[in-house]
């Protein structure tokens, strides 16, 4: 436990990323390049789950994720 991590407001999540999702073929379905994530309004919502690391991060990608990248897909057509 010798690692400290400061979380304050200024300091919020961002992450910016490549992505690129292929079928099984190898085909390209869908791909970005310079994709930036950030929520500045972290501290603001509700914290639920349990204290884990690096949990405002990985609620950032899921959120993306959900809300962003899988309707984009259109897998169900």
């Amino acid at each position: 436990m010798n690692e400290l991590r400061i979380i304050k407001p200024i300091y919020f999540p961002r992450i910016d990323l490549n992505y690129s999702i292929t079928d099984k073929d190898g085909k390209v379905i869908s791909e970005a390049k310079d994709v930036k994530l950030k929520d500045m309004g972290f501290m603001d919502r509700m914290k639920t789950g349990r204290d884990e690391a690096y949990y405002y991060d990985k609620r950032l990608i899921t959120d993306w994720f959900e809300d962003e990248l899988l309707p984009s897909l259109n897998l169900g057509e």
